[in-house]
């Protein structure tokens, strides 16, 4: 049975482009990602106004049993009661988080992979990296480093000019 919410889909959708923008080699594949984005219902984003009602309303039922147990000095289990209610109350709004973080982190892979098939960069796979020797021959505050003594990525790009013509990290 296909599912016809659109948080659904777009979360799908989501996670099959971000598997799909892992793997592009050039600005043809990326700009397919792009159409299959075009597809999508616009604008894209995820709607929650459903789950902020239910959430508030699963929130101040909570509250209304904590205030009435309070007040009858009823049995401590309702009080467990009523914070269980609070707890699942929040559950959908932690999923809306989990939806919004997913988003945000795709649109910054697409843009960060955009800029890199822009100026013809490729990042290096940790396999790929030279040795650290040859860093420390050729750059003398190599050693100071991040003082974490690592790197999070390595850039490779290549100019061409027209006198001189090398490869470089970045």
């Amino acid at each position: 049975m296909a599912t016809t919410d659109p948080n659904s889909i777009l979360a799908k959708a989501i996670s099959e482009l971000t598997e799909q923008l892992g793997q592009i080699k050039n600005k043809a594949e990326l700009l397919q990602i792009l159409d299959q984005l075009a597809l999508l219902p616009q604008p894209i984003r995820f709607h929650y106004k459903q789950r902020w009602y239910l959430c508030s309303a699963g929130l101040l039922l909570s509250l209304l049993v904590a205030v009435l147990t309070y007040q009858l000095q009823a049995d401590s289990l309702l009080y467990y009661i009523a914070a269980a209610m609070a707890l699942i109350g929040l559950i959908p709004l932690l999923i809306a988080l989990h939806h919004i973080h997913q988003l945000n982190l795709f649109t910054k892979q697409l843009y960060w992979k955009n800029a890199l098939l822009d100026n013809q960069l490729t990042l290096l796979k940790k396999a790929a990296w030279p040795a650290t020797s040859t860093w420390l021959q050729q750059f003398a505050e190599f050693k100071r480093g991040n003082y974490k003594r690592e790197f999070k990525q390595l850039i490779q790009g290549k100019y061409a000019g027209t006198e001189h013509s090398f490869s470089s990290y970045v």
